[in-house]
This record gives C-alpha cells, structure tokens and sequence, in this order.
C-alpha cells in the first residue's frame, strides 16, 4: 500500500534485507515520521530531537532499530532463539 498505512510484512522485509546483506548491496530507510500509520517509525508522542526509547518506537519503528543494530533475534524471519543470541529488545 503505498499510502504507508498498509500492513506490516516484517518477515518480507527480513528476507529483503538477508537478500541485500548477501549480495553486498546496502540498505537505507528514508523516511522517519510520527504520522498515525503502520510504516511510520514514531509513534506521534516521540521527542522530535530524537533520542528514542522503545517506547516511542511503532512496531515498524523497531524493527528497523533492530535491523540497524544487527539484533536478527528481533525480526521475526530471522528470529531463533535457539541460537542463544543475545537479544534486547521486544
């Protein structure tokens, strides 16, 4: 959808991002609002000088936090917690 309040497809967008990281091709997200939609990052309460908590951050918003950060156990596609990875987060 792209009026960016379509649904969320996280584990797509895993195997998206395993895809890039595999062939060296980087990533980028170019968008962080506060806008009331499921691919908005903020929720509308967020600091708007940054520095957010878990809190402040969509469902969306944190699991590009989680990407950035190389937390695979947060994202679903790439979850598994049998590997013992350390994970802070959700």
């Amino acid at each position: 959808d792209s009026s960016g309040n379509g649904s969320l497809d996280l584990a797509e967008a895993a195997e998206w991002l395993d895809f890039l990281a595999r062939h060296n091709i980087s990533d980028v997200y170019w968008a962080i609002s506060d806008k009331r939609e499921a691919c908005s990052a903020l929720l509308p309460d967020a600091p708007h000088r940054g520095q957010w908590a878990l809190e402040h951050l969509t469902e969306s918003g944190q699991f590009v936090r989680s990407s950035l950060r190389g937390e695979t156990c947060a994202i679903p596609a790439l979850s598994n917690p049998a590997s013992g990875a350390d994970c802070c987060c959700m």
